[in-house]
């Protein structure tokens, strides 16, 4: 059921703030550096009351920022929008990211039945409004708790979407489940979001709380088509409540039935496997997508000391999908630090060519001498052999209690420097207000992320909880540099604890706003990030631009390579449009076929703009979802 959404938003105008700094400067410091933990049993719980107060403050801001604001302001009292945030890919295939956000305790007809609002990309940054709402029509099932791109599952060009809802009761018959979670798919089309579910599933347990975390698991077989990891973090399996992650193959009829995967690696009571899971990229560099799962509570010993320090858990992808067996298990080194508490890919943040993992820990204690239960964030580098064993970067919060690390995500490429960055939130961040929350950008480069952060943002609210979800949102305006979603669930309007949601724009030295598109070889239909081409041979590549300099006319370069062998490679196809197109409206189209692929190959591309007479050229330009190293797609 859904009620009137014209209401739904306030587009709060333009944040404008220009400090030009070098790569890793160091910014100038808060009051106080700083960072959610998803209750299962009570989402408000943990977060505390807000206080009526205004949007966010901006505490430091490197490059020019532009805010949209979603608020709850329906009149609901403790919706929670904004619990879960995240891209969406790109649903309607115009080459805008579109993201996703949901609010477990919406009620419509029925009581916290749940919702997930999705929003479109455009020239000008999100619609105003949500162009589809998802409801569950199930009172108390927390439809929305989690929410998430579902990459293109059958293969149609187009970004699906997946949303969970943990406490959805099933009844059959003479077998009723109690809050054993149910997940519910939906696919993309030139128009948006197909409003009908076209797949759902479930366990078979009661209190399993499955779907509890889901996200797109990239394409571990490398069939072409985009898989789901789905969680269950109350699933009995060997011990009671240790948790399971479940995995489900994309193909041309969509996500399979049953799991091709399952896994319940910890042999431990409430260990909380599956609190989190992720796409982890393709760490070892072998073309097939890999996942992250994180267990918060599992204990790494029988002592107290050994209480939930937490766990985060690699499995490798193959030909066959995704092995038994984890190819990377860290154990948390604090007691109670909750290591694993999030965790994501990281993007290539040091551009070698390995996707890299974040993990967080949000009750982390450094030792005595530092803040109790700070929290901190640590980054594994990839490699030929996978993930190293030990962190190559970490951040702490620096305030007592901040939970920083309780939300983290790869932020994309924000500054356009071809590095993926990463944002970490700290929802329990006081400076003027207790809980008001804080999220804090990392930028990439080639020695890894920058030990300081470039940007950071607080909420301005008491108890707003900002920063408790966070996400990329891809690129949602089409200038080429990757955009953050933040969410604020316990943040006041009208009432109490409405949510709220924020889109911050990243923005480089561009001198074009433009999206690079991967079409079939009818130059019409798209192949959505780590999708399937249809021609083993062949691929259509394409750019839409708008140059920010006057130019008479232009012809378009390209470079595309396999995945692991260098762009600039003699093995690697480059050439440039044979004729100049002349530019005669602020927006010129840019159409390639390139011929010469080899089949089932995994490639990554990027193009550029030459500008007449040809002595000038852009920066090369990458797919926003992806890094220059990572893969864009792969041919049949």
């Amino acid at each position: 059921m859904n009620r009137p959404t014209t209401a739904l938003l306030a587009i709060l105008g333009l944040l404008a703030l220009l400090l030009l700094l070098p790569h890793c400067a160091t910014p100038p410091a808060p009051d106080k550096d700083a960072a959610r933990v998803n209750d299962a049993a009570n989402p408000s719980a943990s977060l505390g009351l807000s206080a009526t107060g205004d949007l966010t403050e901006t505490i430091y801001l490197p490059l020019v920022f532009h805010d949209w604001s979603h608020f709850a302001d329906w009149g609901a009292t403790g919706d929670l929008l904004g619990w879960a945030v995240s891209t969406a890919g790109d649903v309607n295939g115009d080459g805008y990211g579109d993201f996703i956000v949901g609010a477990p305790r919406y009620s419509n007809g029925e009581t916290e039945e749940g919702a997930a609002f999705l929003y479109l990309g455009g020239p000008a940054g999100p619609a105003a409004s949500p162009a589809w709402t998802g409801e569950s029509d199930q009172p108390y099932s927390w439809f929305g708790y989690s929410s998430a791109a579902a990459g293109d599952v059958n293969g149609d060009g187009y970004g699906d979407v997946v949303v969970g809802a943990p406490r959805y009761d099933i009844v059959t018959g003479t077998v009723a489940l109690t809050d054993t979670g149910q997940v519910f798919l939906y696919y993309g089309g030139p128009a948006g979001i197909v409003t009908s579910t076209v797949w759902t599933t479930h366990t078979a347990q009661d209190h399993a709380r499955f779907g509890a975390a889901v996200s797109a698991a990239g394409d571990v077989n490398g069939d072409g088509f985009g898989d789901v990891i789905v969680t269950a973090n109350g699933y009995d399996a060997e011990e009671m409540n240790e948790g399971a992650a479940f995995v489900y193959h994309g193909g041309p009829a969509g996500l399979t039935a049953a799991a091709a995967w399952i896994v319940h690696p910890t042999d431990q009571a409430y260990a909380n496997f599956g609190r989190s899971a992720s796409a982890a990229g393709d760490v070892n560099r072998d073309g097939y997508s890999d996942v992250v799962v994180g267990a918060s509570w599992y204990d790494s010993g029988a002592t107290d000391e050994d209480r939930d320090r937490g766990a985060a858990y690699v499995y490798h992808g193959g030909s066959a999908g995704l092995g038994s067996l984890p190819a990377w298990t860290v154990v948390g080194d604090r007691r109670e630090a909750e290591f694993g508490i999030a965790v994501s890919t990281a993007g290539d943040v040091n551009g070698d060519g390995y996707s890299d993992v974040i993990v967080g820990a949000y009750k982390y204690t450094e030792d005595y001498e530092h803040p109790w239960r700070e929290g901190a964030a640590f980054v594994y580098h990839g490699g030929a052999g996978g993930l190293g064993a030990a962190p190559v970067w970490s951040a702490r919060g620096g305030e007592e209690s901040s939970k920083f690390g309780s939300s983290l995500s790869t932020a994309g490429d924000m500054n356009g420097d071809g590095y993926a960055d990463v944002i970490v939130g700290a929802y329990n961040y006081e400076d003027d207000h207790p809980q008001q929350g804080m999220v804090s950008v990392y930028y990439g480069g080639a020695e890894g992320l920058c030990d300081s952060y470039a940007w950071s943002q607080k909420g301005d609210q008491q108890g707003a909880g900002y920063g408790f979800a966070v996400s990329t949102a891809g690129d949602v305006d089409g200038d080429t540099c990757s955009d953050v979603i933040v969410g604020a669930p316990t943040y006041n309007g009208e009432e109490l604890d409405e949510g709220a949601v924020f889109v911050h724009l990243g923005d480089g030295e561009c001198d074009v706003i433009a999206r690079p598109r991967q079409l079939r070889s009818d130059g019409f239909t798209p192949i959505a990030p780590l999708g399937l081409s249809d021609s083993a041979s062949s691929v259509h590549l394409q750019l839409l631009a708008q140059p920010t300099q006057p130019i008479s006319a232009t012809k378009l370069q390209w470079q595309l390579a396999p995945l692991g062998i260098p762009i600039t490679d003699t093995a690697a196809i480059s050439g440039t449009s044979a004729t100049w197109t002349a530019v005669t409206s602020n927006t010129v189209v840019l159409s390639q076929g390139v011929e010469g692929l080899a089949g089932t190959t995994v490639y990554r591309w990027r193009v550029r703009m030459l500008y007449w007479p040809g002595d000038e050229q852009s920066r090369w330009l990458y797919l926003p979802w992806n890094g220059p190293q990572e893969a864009d797609f792969c041919t049949p």
